[in-house]
């Protein structure tokens, strides 16, 4: 495979996810500040519904980062393929881990919901913003 294939998959590490978890801390930080009026119905739902969408963000992330191995390695060997898969089987259960958080939350202040559910789109969007700006200045020739 290439060489930015390659560096790409390597920087996915646990270390190359740390601009999306500080992310994911300043979002949980801010929502519960901006849901504390509500009280413990406010704040409570909001981090129910923050870690369903986290684990999800984390299941997916760990998924292309198998994808993108399995792809450089180009092995024939079935353990990553059996990881991959179970991954992908556990992407289908956190999405459905969100289903039933949302539904068990149906009668929880709508604020916390919809914040809840903008961890899936803030934390990859500015997590993934930062992580390519320190990958830019890491000295990487890449545009």
């Amino acid at each position: 495979m290439s060489l930015r294939l390659e560096k790409a998959s390597e920087s996915l590490n646990a270390k190359g996810l740390t601009p999306f978890w500080l992310t994911a801390a300043v979002w949980a930080s801010l929502g519960v500040a901006l849901n504390w009026g509500a009280g413990v119905s406010g704040w409570g739902w909001f981090l129910a519904v923050w870690g369903a969408c986290l684990v999800d963000f984390w299941v997916t992330a760990e998924l292309l980062r198998r994808m993108l191995l399995g792809k450089v390695d180009e092995g024939t060997e079935t353990a990553p393929i059996a990881a991959t898969v179970v991954l992908g089987i556990a992407k289908v259960a956190c999405l459905g881990l969100v289903g039933v958080v949302l539904w068990a939350g149906r009668n929880s202040p709508l604020r916390a919901i919809l914040m809840g559910l903008s961890t899936l789109v803030v934390v990859p969007l500015l997590g993934g913003l930062w992580w390519y700006q320190k990958e830019k200045f890491n000295g990487d020739s890449r545009p």
